[in-house]
């Protein structure tokens, strides 16, 4: 029988000995027992720990009825990133089991309007706003190299236009006349366009 570990507490003996948590791991830590998940960088392969959060619910939820488990918001306020990174978390979000519910606090650009997208639940704060374009590319190298690069740029930029026509009610003519620019909107255009399916109007709406 193996002997019990023992646990030696220590209590400071003054105030100069007593460590409180750091406030923002202290915040993060209760965040997470809420299952609330905050994007507020420019989007790169750190949003992998996202996604590994999401799928670290799902496990939590395994067995229960979808209607039973506790939603898992994702709070969104990004000037954008790397398109890819950006699908590879919407994608996790689709694939959750456990409800995700996206929320635009204040600025859901490019990339990261292509995360606000994943949810089925999506809603905005009433100064939200919303960033579509194209985005930008950058290449050098040899003949073939650049000619590759815009190839998948092209069908990138196709599957992204196909699949905000098939979520949204957006019609083709409309992006295609608004691709050609920077497309921004606010909340309630946001609403209109079938973006955001709810425009926040008191805080307790966060709450589950």
């Amino acid at each position: 029988m193996q002997e019990e570990q023992q646990v030696k507490i220590i209590i400071p003996q003054s105030i100069e000995n007593l460590k409180l948590p750091d406030p923002a791991l202290l915040l993060e830590f209760m965040e997470l027992k809420d299952r609330t998940l905050v994007l507020n960088y420019d989007i790169d392969m750190r949003v992998s720990v996202l996604s590994r959060q999401i799928i670290r619910f799902n496990k939590e939820d395994k067995g229960l009825p979808i209607n039973e488990r506790k939603p898992i918001y994702l709070y969104i306020d990004s000037d954008g990133g790397s398109t890819y990174d950006a699908i590879g978390l919407r994608s996790v979000i689709e694939l959750s089991n456990t409800p995700v519910v996206t929320v635009a606090l204040n600025i859901s650009a490019s990339a990261a309007f292509i995360v606000f997208m994943g949810s089925k639940v999506r809603l905005a704060m009433p100064n939200a706003r919303f960033l579509i374009h194209r985005g930008y590319v950058a290449v050098s190298g040899e003949r073939s190299t650049v000619e590759d690069t815009m190839k998948e740029y092209d069908r990138s930029d196709k599957e992204w236009e196909d699949y905000l026509l098939s979520h949204t009610k957006i019609e083709k003519t409309t992006y295609t006349k608004q691709r050609k620019k920077d497309w921004w909107m606010n909340a309630a255009e946001a609403i209109e366009y079938g973006i955001a399916t709810k425009t926040i109007e008191n805080i307790d709406e966060l709450y589950q």
